[in-house]
């Protein structure tokens, strides 16, 4: 990726749900590894951008020491302007290529590297790897994402065409604008049952909702190396380092596959899956390879540790073993699709459709719904009874589905929405008021708060009620009419709204607010 089109068209700030320690921790936990302790930890970024990622992380752990890095002078004064602005003391960032880390910078307990190695060359890759090798403390974990066949080689059509029918003269905005307009008229002369009809209908729609920086970096950068996950596994034990997990999917473990698909992977491994990970790294390879030619994987999101280290925690049959001293995390919501089953949930992590749980399965769903944003310990869900094992069969399946996360220890992180005076997390009023258009919730990830939304949460830092609340949030719309919009761009009459503040008030607390995780925790 060329430094002059970063610059020109920066990847949003925000956070990456997926690099946050707490969840690093716990994939490495579930597939058998001891975390680095999350009290006190050194954190790398590479990568950085403006520090959308790593400013929230120092925030929320100001007995942190993180870094961040970037190759772009422009961007790196940005992160260094929110930090300041925040009033962030524990982060620091630095213009460098990767290339120029070296053993002097320290080890870090956690490495971070999202959306970087498939976009640069193969030099840089390499440095990528050797960074997290040298760099990385005796039992640190190094995240690395990337473009993964074969499920790129689909996308890869879509990038060939645009590269292919897209003016050179074309930049910026107007490129993004030609683009979408080719797919929507190549959509449009595709014969929809041909191979690629059915691609462009399962694709184009993400597409049309992207952020302009994904359409010009992820199909017109004249770098894009999407490589299978053995050949990512064979470098990273080249570099020093091996794969131990990835953050978005349990391990190989047999969750995941049908009877058929897992005796086509016992054929290929010479083993039973769930063993096949203590069968050395040819085998796991082999069986991570096969997984994604059965799913079509397009990404993935690996966590790597020291090549020669071994497990420290045991793989146990049993569930409530295997997450001792863990946290569990899961939102659930009745489905809104009218048409579905009765009782059918909507899993807001996983964006799937569930079944209506059964009898002894409802205390799970409760449970967990009652900690949201928080994690829970595995007690509070395995409790001993007559129905202990269907609830552990079903937990299972939530966390393979990713309707439930894994973390690295038990928070407390629910607010209370009701309370005297009402307190949005430090970490988000601080975002506001440095000027930022997002907030990172609890949960590390990001939302988009609309202008009304903007100032309950500018007011609420713990020293109004929710009357005075609603006063402040009068006396503001009376001054500033014109930001007064619905969701679809439409003005509000001020006049008209008044009334109806106090209710704004508390709905927005008591939905969005807690749904989210934007509360300070009680």
């Amino acid at each position: 990726m060329s430094k002059e089109s970063y610059d020109a068209v920066p990847y949003p700030t925000g956070s990456i749900q997926y690099t946050q320690p707490e969840r690093l921790a716990g994939a490495l936990a579930w597939a058998g590894w001891a975390a680095p302790p999350l009290e006190r930890a050194r954190v790398l970024e590479i990568g950085c951008a403006t520090g959308g990622n790593l400013v929230p992380l120092a925030v929320r752990h100001p007995d942190w020491d993180c870094v961040g890095v970037d190759y772009s002078p422009v961007q790196i004064q940005a992160a260094s302007a929110l930090a300041q602005q925040m009033g962030v003391g524990n982060v620091r960032f630095v213009a460098a290529s990767v290339e120029e880390i070296t053993p002097d910078w320290g080890q870090f307990d956690y490495i971070l590297t999202h959306g970087v190695y498939s976009w640069v060359p193969e030099p840089v890759q390499a440095a990528i790897l050797r960074v997290s090798a040298e760099n990385l403390a005796p039992q640190g974990v190094a995240y690395i994402s990337f473009n993964t066949l074969p499920g790129w080689h689909w996308r890869g059509v879509i990038r060939d065409f645009l590269l292919q029918f897209t003016p050179p003269a074309l930049a910026g905005a107007a490129k993004v604008a030609h683009a979408l307009k080719l797919l929507q008229n190549l959509q449009a002369a595709t014969p929809e049952d041909s191979p690629m009809g059915r691609l462009l209908k399962r694709e184009v729609p993400g597409l049309l909702k992207a952020h302009p920086s994904y359409i010009l970096h992820e199909f017109y950068e004249s770098d894009n190396r999407p490589l299978h996950v053995a050949e990512f596994m064979r470098r990273a034990r080249a570099a020093g380092l091996q794969r131990a997990a990835d953050v978005a999917e349990p391990d190989v473990d047999g969750l995941l596959l049908s009877d058929a698909q897992v005796a086509l992977m016992q054929t290929v491994v010479g083993a039973d899956v769930p063993a096949a990970a203590g069968q050395g790294a040819d085998h796991t390879a082999a069986a991570l390879q096969m997984r994604d030619y059965l799913q079509g994987e397009s990404f993935h999101r690996a966590l790597l540790v020291h090549a020669g280290r071994q497990p420290e925690r045991a793989r146990a049959a049993r569930l409530r073993d295997r997450l001792e001293g863990l946290g569990l995390a899961g939102q659930f919501m009745p489905h809104p699709n009218p048409k579905a089953p009765p009782g059918a949930l909507l899993c807001r992590l996983s964006d799937h459709a569930l079944a209506a749980p059964t009898v002894a399965q409802r205390p799970v769903i409760e449970a967990l719904q009652a900690a949201w944003p928080g994690a829970i310990a595995v007690d509070a869900l395995l409790a001993p009874g007559p129905d202990e094992a269907e609830r552990e069969t079903y937990l299972r399946a939530l966390i393979a589905d990713g309707a439930v996360r894994v973390l690295g220890a038990p928070a407390a992180l629910r607010g209370n929405p009701g309370a005297p005076q009402p307190q949005i997390d430090r970490c988000c009023r601080l975002q506001l008021a440095a000027g930022l258009d997002t907030v990172t919730t609890l949960a590390h990830e990001t939302f988009r708060p609309d202008a009304m939304q903007v100032q309950i949460m500018r007011l609420a830092d713990g020293t109004r009620s929710a009357t005075q609340l609603a006063q402040a949030l009068k006396a503001w719309a009376t001054q500033h009419p014109e930001q007064l919009v619905d969701s679809a761009g439409r003005r509000i009459d001020a006049q008209a709204l008044r009334p109806h503040l106090p209710q704004l008030v508390t709905d927005f607390l008591a939905g969005p607010a807690q749904e989210a995780g934007l509360l300070a925790p009680a």
